[in-house]
């Protein structure tokens, strides 16, 4: 997550489309599962119409690892937060 600061110089949490979808996390790895890169969680996930918390976990962990994404990463991304919209992805625990 980001944060920056605000007029009262407090600092200010910019929350991100999952964390809003999912509620706070925390961004520790799962320590049961390989590294998967971005296209194979999307994929993982478009696959089964679902997505767990520990699936979301990830995601953001990988994520918010990197310095930046590609254009690729950005749509797929993008992918699974409208699915997530259009309620066509299923959040499980």
């Amino acid at each position: 997550m980001n944060s920056s600061s605000g007029t009262s110089g407090l600092p200010v949490r910019l929350e991100s489309p999952f964390s809003l979808a999912f509620g706070r996390i925390n961004m520790v790895h799962p320590l049961n599962s390989a590294p998967l890169n971005i296209e194979q969680m999307v994929n993982k996930i478009t696959a089964s119409g679902r997505i767990s918390r520990a699936d979301q976990q990830q995601f953001m962990t990988t994520l918010l690892s990197k310095n930046s994404i590609t254009s690729a990463e950005e749509a797929m991304v993008n992918r699974v937060f409208e699915l997530l919209r259009a309620g066509r992805l299923r959040v499980v625990d």
